[in-house]
């Protein structure tokens, strides 16, 4: 969690990360954001955060998780940032606490499975808790991080990606995996009061580009040409103008 130069007028910018990630991969978008406060989260399971307590949380529990780090951090209302796994979790709190949100936009949204946690897993998000389990973290970075990149990225961005990606916990991961199975985000976009926009990338394999536009609908988009899913990596600076332009 950064907290540059507390007391500006500007909300403080909430980042949430994705499944594969953590709050330090925020840390290269700081710079573009130093007039305001920049406040980055590792969600249950991830960094030094516990995991949660219930094995197979869902988004409403991730979202309490939330609402409780900001109280502690002292963001009563923020602009809030969520980026695939993430953009599920700040759907459901925006949904749920309208009145600290002032925006809401969602960077390559995952849109969730609608997912019984009853019922096994789908074979699909099953394979996700088994490679991190039989790989280890670093085998399953190996293997999935340079994904989320759009292809030729320099090896420095490849490198910090994987490293974040192989920093994640197995307990929080497979919790996370959880919380991406049981998700709905059209149906929590649907109840939503809050202004809403989204960015997309014209090169992400993880959540293309047409299913980004499908849910954004009507409400803004910014489209970064060859980003890939970790677009506020390999665009960095495109993104972070991207997130000025829609937060206004």
């Amino acid at each position: 969690m950064s907290q540059p130069n507390p007391g500006r007028a500007a909300l403080p910018l909430v980042l949430l990360h994705g499944i594969g990630s953590n709050a330090a991969s925020w840390a290269g978008l700081e710079p573009y954001f130093a007039d305001r406060r920049v406040v980055a989260w590792d969600a249950p399971g991830y960094g030094d955060s516990p995991p949660h307590l219930h094995p197979h949380p869902s988004p409403s529990d991730y979202a309490a998780v939330l609402a409780d780090f900001l109280d502690n951090a002292g963001v009563a209302r923020c602009d809030l940032v969520g980026h695939s796994l993430g953009a599920l979790i700040a759907t459901r709190f925006a949904r749920r606490w309208p009145g600290r949100v002032r925006q809401l936009v969602l960077s390559s949204p995952a849109a969730g499975y609608a997912h019984d946690a009853s019922r096994p897993l789908p074979e699909k998000l099953q394979a996700r808790i088994d490679d991190v389990r039989n790989l280890g973290p670093s085998g399953m970075a190996a293997r999935r991080a340079a994904n989320t990149l759009a292809e030729g990225v320099a090896p420095d961005v490849l490198a910090r990606v994987t490293a974040a990606m192989a920093a994640v916990h197995v307990g929080g991961y497979s919790q996370a995996t959880w919380l991406l199975a049981q998700g709905i985000l059209a149906a929590d976009l649907a109840a939503l009061t809050v202004p809403v926009s989204f960015i997309g990338g014209t090169a992400d394999r993880v959540t293309p580009l047409e299913g980004v536009r499908a849910l954004a609908g009507t409400h803004p988009i910014a489209v970064i040409e060859g980003a890939g899913h970790a677009s506020y990596a390999d665009h960095e600076a495109e993104y972070a103008a991207a997130l000025r332009g829609l937060l206004g």
